[in-house]
Parts: C-alpha cells; structure tokens; sequence
C-alpha cells in the first residue's frame, strides 16, 4: 500500500513537471507575464507608483541637491534605497500583483485552459 502512495505521487509530480516544462515551452508563462505586464503598465498603480517615485526624488534632491552632481550609480543607489524602503510605494504593488495573480480567477482560468490544452497533447 505505501509503495502504491509512493508510485502515485512519483507519476503525480513527474506529470505536474512535464506540464510545467510543456507550459513554459509552448509560450504560455511568456505570454501570461507579458499580458500582466502591460495591464500594469496601463494601470492607475503605475500611475501612482511614477508619482510616489518622483515625489520621493523631488524631495530628496530638495533635501541633498549634491545628489544632482554625485555620480549616476550612487545617487541612483540612494534613491533606490529610499523608495525601497517607503511602504506607501511597496503596499499598492503588492496588492496589486496579488489580486492579479493569486486572487485572479481570470488568469486561473486561462492557465487551466492551458494546461487542458497541454494535456490532450500528451502521448497516454
């Protein structure tokens, strides 16, 4: 009994590989990532996002206006570290890609479709 368990899940998890690698094969992971990549690009978050960004540079050149003569890559650092810290930029984004993915019965649905698709082209 338990090496039946065992084979089951061997063949469950060889499957759910071959369905991965087939998934990614055919271009669908790359035209989903495309697709949710351009709904952001158009979305009011990105909108958002740009505005917070060059609020948060404004203010920084405001407060350090050295930033405009020091080298590109370490400005661009310090900048980096600041917006990566401020969660009033981080909160929206993470809302946003997890109701476009994880809470997202559109792209659950196109992914089975898929996958249903991959699946009738296996060999049995």
């Amino acid at each position: 009994m338990s090496s039946d368990i065992t084979l089951a899940a061997e063949e469950n998890s060889e499957l759910a590989n071959k369905l991965a690698s087939e998934f990614k094969k055919k271009g669908f992971f790359d035209e989903l990532r495309r697709k949710l990549l351009k709904d952001f690009q158009d979305s009011d978050t990105n909108k958002d996002l740009h505005r917070k960004i060059e609020k948060i540079v404004d203010n920084q050149v405001k407060k350090d206006p050295t930033l405009l003569s020091r080298g590109r890559g370490r400005a661009a650092a310090l900048l980096d570290g600041t917006v990566s810290r401020d969660t009033d930029i981080q909160d929206p984004i993470l809302k946003y890609v997890h109701n476009k993915t994880v809470e997202s019965n559109e792209l659950s649905q196109s992914v089975e479709e898929s996958l249903r698709r991959i699946m009738e082209d296996l060999p049995t």
